[in-house]
Order: structure tokens, then sequence, then C-alpha cells
């Protein structure tokens, strides 16, 4: 009698575990017009395609434009793009008005051959650049002795010859990144740079009205728009010494540092909002896992993910409550707070799967605590809901508003915190 209540109670404990633990979902398919807003979807420019691929974190979209084809991952990747579709018909726009086209003519400048020789004579072209350029050197310790340029970065010899000023002024203009890794955008803001520097043809030249791109920047809280007026004003080789002081006085390790300011997979950009974020989370233990993460980049897609990382768990400790520790978790970052389990991912659609199953039990041995807080910038499925609920963890979805990260990745932080 006693064997056989015993063999039922475990019976209705392991069914009660298979219960618990529902089975991973198959990757899936998603559709655009399910995930996105109606004016993201619709415009003369470009076309979303409707198929979206999830690998059970995060999204990746194609997309249709009379400038090419393009594919973004993660939704923070897919509003960048659309941004830069919007600022390539803005420069469309400029550099067919009558005004331009004068003033280029005016300015004898071959726009074509000039990047041409840029490109493929850098030495001469650099010597004809005249004796100007020596002057330049007090900020070329970095970019010449220092780390070498990163993926997204002109070459050195732009960058002495003053051509990336005129980049960066340009494509601040435009309300766009200047180490994009959109091809067709380098391309566009490459010739109106050289138009810029080398025929003198200023912007203030013709008509530049600030566009639907440039505005998306500049709506944001103070604290971005004085971030992105340094980057845009700032060269690489100041920006990265800059952020290494910072990180230096923080008091991170030397050799940390080097590594990450090392990295190419990162724009000055995105290690510059890495810096500002490592910064903002004030006194947390273990901050310099976030530079720890960052330097096992090893592409742009993951570039991105991990400044969006960064810069969210920056403002999670700001607006919503100090975290009291950071520590690897699965080649991410954990944290606690106020002795709960805190994960931070910048995931636009979750589904229960071996991954997210990994980097829960990860966590939770590695703390010695059970559940905590998941904030993702998208939504879980229900079955993920139900796991992870079951778990003990609490789901916060599209957390934007709430820690905020606006839809391009950026911290945008109360006035008053600045």
């Amino acid at each position: 009698m006693r064997i056989a209540a015993w063999t039922l109670a475990i019976s209705f404990i392991i069914a009660s575990q298979v219960q618990a633990a529902p089975p991973y979902e198959p990757l899936q398919s998603l559709r655009a017009g399910d995930l996105l807003p109606a004016s993201r979807l619709n415009s003369k420019l470009y076309r979303i395609y409707d198929e979206v691929q999830n690998n059970g974190l995060v999204n990746q979209y194609k997309v249709h434009s009379e400038f090419g084809e393009f594919t973004a991952t993660t939704t923070v990747g897919l509003i960048k793009l659309l941004h830069e579709i919007e600022a390539l018909e803005e420069i469309r726009t400029l550099t067919n008005t009558a005004s331009y086209q004068n003033a280029l003519q005016e300015s004898g400048v071959d726009v074509v051959s000039g990047l041409k020789q840029l490109a493929l004579n850098p030495y001469g072209t650099l010597r004809g650049a005249g004796h100007g350029v020596a002057t330049l050197f007090y900020r070329a310790e970095e970019s010449m002795f220092g780390s070498g340029p990163s993926e997204t970065e002109d070459s050195r010899t732009r960058q002495l010859i003053g051509f990336s000023k005129s980049k960066r002024e340009i494509a601040k203009r435009f309300g766009v990144d200047a180490y994009s890794t959109n091809l067709v955008l380098q391309e566009k803001l490459n010739e109106l740079a050289w138009a810029d520097y080398a025929g003198g043809m200023t912007m203030s030249a013709v008509t530049l009205p600030l566009g639907g791109a440039a505005q998306v920047v500049y709506s944001t809280s103070s604290t971005i728009q004085l971030l992105n007026d340094s980057i845009a004003t700032q060269p690489p080789s100041e920006l990265k010494r800059q952020n290494r002081k910072k990180l230096e006085a923080i008091g991170l390790d030397a050799n940390l540092i080097d590594l990450f300011i090392d990295n190419p997979h990162f724009s000055p950009r995105q290690q510059t909002y890495i810096t500002a974020a490592v910064d903002k989370l004030g006194e947390v233990e273990n901050r310099e896992i976030m530079l720890l993460v960052a330097i096992q980049v090893a592409d742009a897609e993951m570039a991105l993910v991990i400044t969006t990382l960064s810069m969210m768990y920056a403002g999670y400790g700001t607006r919503v409550g100090a975290i009291d520790e950071l520590f690897p978790v699965v080649r991410v970052v954990g944290g606690s707070r106020d002795g709960k389990n805190l994960l931070v991912v910048p995931a636009d659609y979750v589904t229960w799967s071996a991954s997210i199953d990994s980097v829960i039990n990860a966590m939770e041995e590695k703390s010695g605590i059970s559940g905590g807080e998941l904030w993702i910038l998208g939504e879980a499925s229900d079955t993920a809901l139900t796991a992870l609920k079951q778990r003990g963890w609490e789901v916060n979805q599209r957390s934007y508003g709430a820690i905020g990260v606006n839809e391009v990745g950026l911290i945008d932080q109360p006035e008053e915190s600045n």
C-alpha cells in the first residue's frame, strides 16, 4: 500500500514537473504587420517585407527601397535603417536642386574623380592638402600611434586632411550616424563631404532643412543632444581619448580599456555610448563586466546589440532603481537588485527556447537565487511568459519608456539626472 502510494505521489510530481516546463518553441516567422505600427510599414520610400525571421530573441527584417535592398537585425537596427533611408531621400532632394548644382559647378570640383583619388592615391592627396595638415597632429596621437580605426571610421588619411570633419558635420545635419555601416549612405555622405571639403562649398551655400530623419535625433532629451553633438564635432581620435580617460577615471583595468577601445567592430559613436552607460551605472559592483562582454563582439550586428544592452542597464539604473551588482552570464550581462536576479535584454520577441532557458539557469546558478526580473524592448510569446512565470520570473515587456531607452536604442534621461 505504501509503495503504491509513493509510486502514485512520484508520478504526480513528475507529471507536474513536465507540465511546469513547456517544450521549447521552434524558430518562427513573424509578420511585420503584427510587430510595427502602420506609420512604419507604409512609406513611399521603402517597403518592409511582411515575413520577419526570429531566432528566439531578435528579429531580422528585409527592406526594399529605391536605394536598394537592405537587411536589418533587431528592431533597433530597423528603425535606424528607416531613418537612414529618409535621410538618403533628403540628400537626393538636396543634390537635385538648382542651387546645389550651381554651387557645385562654381566650386569647380569633380566629386567622383576626387573621391577616386582619395581612395587610390591617399598619400598624394594628403600631400596636396597643404602644410596646414601639420596643425592637426596634436589630435593625431591616438589615431596614428594608438588604437587603429574601427571598421566604420574613415581612413587615417581622410581624418587628417579634414575630409572626415566635413563628413561628420554633414551627417549631423541630416541626423544620421557618420559611422553607419550602411554603404549606400556612406557613399552619399562621402560625395557631399568631398564637395564641402575640396570645393569649399559649405552646406550654407544651399538650403538644407532639418527633415524627418534629423528631427528624430533632435527631439530627444538634452542629454542625448549633447552626446550626439559631441560625437558629431569631435574626431574619432579625440572621442577615443576622452572615452579612455573617462574609463580610467572610473578605475577600470587599463588592459581591459585597451581591448575595448581597440575592438574594430564598435564605431566611435557606439564606444562613446557604452562609455557613457558605464559612467551612468555609478557605483555598481563589477560594472567592468560591460567591457568584458563588449570585447567579445566580433561583428557589427553584435556591436549594435551590446551597445543597446549597455544603455538599457544604465537606463534601468537611472529610471527604475539602483543596480547592486553585474556579473557575466552566457556571454551577456546579468545583475541583481534588492536580492533579486535582474536580466535586461534588447530582445524583439522572446520565445521559450534552449537559449533563454540556459541564460535563466546560468543566472540562478551564479546567484544562488531563484526567479527574478526580465526586461525586454519587445514582447514574449505566451509560452515563454508561462514558462518564465512558473520559474518565478516577472517579464517586463515593451520597456522603452520605463527604462528611458528610446526606439533607436539611446538613453533618454530625465533632465534632472543630467
